[in-house]
């Protein structure tokens, strides 16, 4: 079973802040947030807020319960960097192909910080290295030991 979307459903405000110039409302104000003057509006936004988590829970795998707090905070990042790429390609694609539009670098951020967190997370579970020993071996020197440390 996938990690629960709602676990790391990034807030609106969070969103917003990595797309702030998409967050002017109609008399031209800042507003920092996704609101009814907004475009996209609150209600546009959410789903695709929505979305991103899914997408981002779908692509960790597995539950992983005990996360540490900094590794859910990773995915809620992860999940408002594609929620801003899903505003910015569907509320201001212009058409044009280029390297260096904001739904290019949007898309690199998210892809980068989604590798960065199935690398943690381990896909869905912290990889932990562990030592094997042979218990038969009372040999003192580890260097002689190549085996010694090999991690599963």
């Amino acid at each position: 079973m996938p990690v629960d979307p709602l676990t790391i459903t990034p807030t609106v405000v969070q969103v917003a802040a990595l797309i702030r110039n998409r967050t002017i409302n109609r008399l031209g104000k800042e507003v920092g947030t996704f609101d009814a003057t907004t475009r996209p509006t609150l209600a546009e936004a959410e789903p695709l807020i929505a979305r991103a988590a899914r997408y981002v829970s779908i692509s960790i795998g597995e539950r992983f319960d005990d996360w540490p707090p900094a590794l859910v905070e990773t995915a809620k990042d992860a999940a408002a960097s594609f929620a801003a790429l899903y505003i910015e390609q569907g509320f201001y694609a212009d058409g044009s192909n280029g390297d260096h539009t904001p739904a290019d670098q949007l898309g690199r951020i998210a892809r980068e910080q989604l590798g960065a967190l199935l690398r943690d997370a381990g896909r869905g579970r912290l990889m932990r290295s562990i030592q094997l020993t042979d218990p038969a071996d009372t040999r003192s020197d580890d260097d002689d030991l190549p085996w010694l440390s090999r991690s599963i």
